[in-house]
């Protein structure tokens, strides 16, 4: 079962974006380097899964920012849920 704060696509939108073909994605998921489900017959990625291998592979290669967005992102996708009130806590906080 899929996380509910975590970003999951397809392995076409996957290839799109250029994280690798669909031997490699199928690959990952199947070895869990990449958390996966099926949806009816479609292959579903977690996108939090696919930057941090995509980091690891291409440690040389990658820029800070990229690193950092991708870590942001799997940070967003591991938060609790916020109501309304912590929300405008929160923003209060960070003035």
């Amino acid at each position: 079962m899929p996380e509910t704060n975590a970003e999951y696509i397809d392995v076409k939108t996957a290839i799109e974006r250029g994280y690798g073909s669909r031997s490699t994605l199928a690959r990952w998921a199947q070895k869990g380097a990449v958390r996966s489900f099926r949806q009816g017959s479609r292959l579903m990625l977690a996108v939090n899964d696919l930057d941090a291998v995509r980091v690891t592979r291409n440690a040389g290669a990658i820029s800070e920012a990229d690193v950092v967005a991708s870590l942001s992102r799997q940070i967003a996708a591991s938060a609790p849920v916020l109501s309304p009130a912590s929300r405008a806590k929160l923003a209060e906080l960070l003035r």
